[in-house]
């Protein structure tokens, strides 16, 4: 009975949430940062190593041409409701056969790693936590990387991005991410509540799913737009985690 009032009562508060941001009922997505004290203090300014080793040449001449980035804000910091989130990565074209991935907790003891064979083309990995993943804790943080391996071999000057990520609490928005029924309000909703991942891979789904709709495409584009990643907004999606090989 405990945990059907509190299920109930969490309905609730979703249900109002509602009414707090019209945005949300239009279905425009916008992103609301949360607080600055709230991410760690190693993030400031995050960290990158956007070599040009094994990048294609077209890539490497045009200097306005991004090399791997993370879809995510400047801060690299953002938070999820998911027990395993997805992150979402940008990648020109290379030459490199597979990415190393890795997922840190607050202790830097690992979490999660796989290596990721990639296709070499240009665009957006989904690196989509599976089932036998641990799940995040609430209320913990974790640091993530994510190397591109060059001749099949990681080297500190191979391209490479990071990011920070923190699970909260769902309060009634748990049913929003991952969601395969799921709109663009409730996208709308989570960006509303600075719920950056979530919000980021619902609008992927979204998109992969709908590719014509106008609609979409816009939120899409303003989204990646508003936190300074519009060059990469019509990069299509090239691939998911599913054919990874987890190491244990």
């Amino acid at each position: 009975m405990k945990q059907k009032t509190t299920k109930a009562i969490a309905a609730i508060t979703f249900a109002c949430s509602l009414l707090l941001h019209p945005l949300a009922l239009a279905g425009t997505v916008t992103f609301t940062p949360p607080p600055e004290n709230e991410a760690p203090k190693q993030t400031a300014g995050g960290a990158s190593r956007n070599g040009t080793q094994c990048l294609s040449e077209s890539t490497v001449a045009e200097l306005m041409t991004p090399s791997v980035q993370p879809l995510m804000p400047e801060s690299r910091y953002g938070t999820t409701i998911s027990e395993r989130p997805t992150i979402l990565v940008y990648m020109p074209e290379t030459s490199a056969p597979e990415a190393f991935f890795i997922l840190l907790d607050e202790n830097s003891k690992v979490h999660y790693k796989s290596n990721i064979p990639i296709s070499g083309e240009e665009g957006i990995i989904a690196i989509e936590l599976p089932e036998e993943a641990k799940a995040l804790e609430q209320g913990k943080n974790y640091q993530w990387h994510f190397v591109l391996k060059c001749n099949g071999k990681l080297h500190p000057r191979n391209p490479s991005v990071d990011g920070w990520i923190k699970r909260l609490e769902a309060n009634g928005t748990a049913d929003l991410r991952g969601n395969p029924g799921a709109t663009l309000e409730d996208a709308a909703l989570l960006g509303a509540a600075g719920v950056w991942y979530d919000t980021i891979a619902t609008m992927a789904l979204l998109r992969e799913a709908l590719p014509t709709d106008p609609e979409i495409a816009d939120n899409w584009t303003n989204l990646l737009g508003s936190v300074g990643l519009g060059a990469i907004a019509p990069a299509p999606m090239i691939g998911t985690l599913d054919s990874a090989s987890a190491m244990h």
